[in-house]
C-alpha cells in the first residue's frame, strides 16, 4: 500500500514538473517573437540610414545621400555696379548703377552679360552676345585687371571709329571700376587687343570715369529740336559741276550729321544726284584736335554705284564730304561704308584715307 502511493506521489510530481517547463518555454518563445518584430520595425522606421550603413559596408564609392539641410547650389552675392555705356546717337559716355547677381565671384561675367543685354536706352551700345569671357586676371600689385574674351568682338559688329572707341570705353570703365583699377588689358585669346590705339607700350588700357555722365531717364528722354541754317552740297550730272544751297533743317538731339544726310535724299531737281532713302547714318567721330571727322554710313550707300559712272562716283563722295566739312567747320572728312574703308567701283580709299575736296569750286545754286 505504502508503495503504492509513493509510486503516485512521484508520478504526479514529475507530471507537475513537465508541465511547468513546457509553460516557461512557450513563454520565451512568445516574448523572442516580441523582441524580434520589434526589431524589424526598428529597420524599416528610417530605411535610408540603414542602406547607408549597408552600402557603406558593401562599397566605399557609394557617395552618401544628399543632406536637405545643407545648400549645395552654388553662392550668388548682390553687388551693387556702375556699368558705362556708349550713347551712338549723342555720342557720349553714361554711367548707371544696378544691383547685380553674381555667381561664383565671377564679377565679370556678370559685368559683361549686362553690357549685353542692357535695356537702360535703346540708343546705348550693345555688346554683342556673341562673345564670351573666357578669362579675367587681376593682379593687385601692378593695379591692371586683364579680361579675356574667347574671340574677337570686333569682327562680330559693325563698328565705326566712334562707336569702336565708346564701346571700348564703356568696357575699360565698367570692368575698371567695380575693380577698383584704372589699368584694364582686353584679349581676344591670345591676342591684345590695341582698339584705335595702334600699339600699346604698357599692354593696357587707361579709365576715364570723368569722361562720363550719370543717366536720368527722365531728363534724357525727351528729344530736343533745333532749327539750324546749313549748307548742302549737290552733284549736277547734266553740267558736271557741283552747286551748294543754303536751308533751315531740324536737328533732333544735336545729330547735326543725321540731318545732313537726310537732307543730301532730297536734291533740288532730277538733274542732281541723290544718296539712296535707305541710307543711315551709324556713327559720327568728331575730332576738332586733328580737323577731322569721320562719318560712318550704311553699306545701302553702295546702291547707287550701278547707276554712277567713275566721274559721278567720285562727285557724289566729294558732295558728302563738303556738306560734313562746311557745316561742322572741318577741313578733313574719312567716309567709312559699314566701318570700313570706302570701296565703290571706281574708287578705293585706304583705312584713314579722306576724301579730296575743295569748297571753292561749287557754285550757288540760283
Amino acid at each position: 500500500m505504502n508503495k503504492r502511493i509513493l509510486s503516485l506521489l512521484l508520478t504526479s510530481f514529475l507530471s507537475l514538473f513537465l508541465i511547468s517547463c513546457t509553460i516557461t518555454n512557450t513563454s520565451n518563445s512568445s516574448s523572442d517573437n516580441k523582441n524580434q518584430n520589434s526589431n524589424y520595425s526598428n529597420s524599416t522606421t528610417n530605411p535610408s540610414e540603414n542602406n547607408t550603413s549597408n552600402n557603406s559596408n558593401s562599397s566605399n564609392n557609394t557617395p552618401p545621400p544628399k543632406d536637405p539641410n545643407i545648400n549645395n547650389e552654388n553662392p550668388i552675392e548682390t553687388i551693387n555696379c556702375r556699368l558705362f555705356f556708349f550713347d551712338s546717337e549723342k555720342l557720349n559716355l553714361y554711367y548707371v548703377d544696378k544691383d547685380l547677381k553674381v555667381k561664383d565671384n565671377a564679377l565679370v561675367s556678370a559685368l559683361t552679360k549686362e553690357l549685353q543685354t542692357n535695356t537702360t536706352s535703346d540708343t546705348f551700345l550693345k555688346l554683342t552676345p556673341n562673345v564670351g569671357i573666357k578669362s579675367a586676371t587681376l593682379d593687385k600689385d601692378k593695379g591692371i585687371l586683364k579680361v579675356v574674351f574667347n574671340k574677337s568682338y570686333v569682327n562680330e559688329m559693325i563698328l565705326g571709329t566712334a562707336t569702336e572707341s565708346g564701346l571700348l570705353s564703356s568696357l575699360v570703365n565698367t570692368y575698371g571700376y567695380n575693380y577698383g583699377v584704372n589699368k584694364v588689358s582686353i584679349y581676344f585669346g591670345d591676342e591684345l587687343y590695341t582698339s584705335l590705339k595702334g600699339d600699346l607700350p604698357d599692354g593696357y588700357f587707361n579709365t576715364s570715369f570723368s569722361d562720363a555722365t550719370a543717366y536720368n531717364s527722365e531728363i534724357s528722354t525727351p528729344s530736343t529740336n533745333v532749327d539750324k541754317i546749313c549748307r548742302l552740297y549737290f552733284y549736277d550730272g547734266d553740267n558736271d559741276c557741283i552747286y551748294y544751297s543754303d536751308t533751315t533743317l531740324n536737328v533732333t538731339d544735336n545729330a547735326l550729321t543725321t540731318a545732313l544726310t537726310n537732307a543730301l535724299k532730297t536734291p533740288p531737281s532730277s538733274s542732281f544726284s541723290s544718296i539712296p532713302n535707305t541710307v543711315n547714318v551709324i556713327s559720327a567721330d568728331l575730332d576738332r584736335s586733328k580737323d577731322l571727322i569721320t562719318v560712318n554710313l550704311s553699306k545701302n550707300y553702295y546702291d547707287i554705284l550701278s547707276k554712277v559712272g567713275s566721274g559721278s562716283e567720285s562727285s557724289l563722295l566729294q558732295t558728302l564730304a563738303m556738306t560734313y566739312s562746311y557745316n561742322y567747320n572741318i577741313g578733313k572728312v574719312i567716309i567709312l561704308i559699314d566701318g570700313k574703308a570706302y570701296s565703290g567701283s571706281h574708287i578705293l580709299l585706304t583705312d584713314g584715307e579722306t576724301v579730296n575736296f575743295d569748297l571753292s569750286s561749287a557754285k550757288k545754286l540760283n
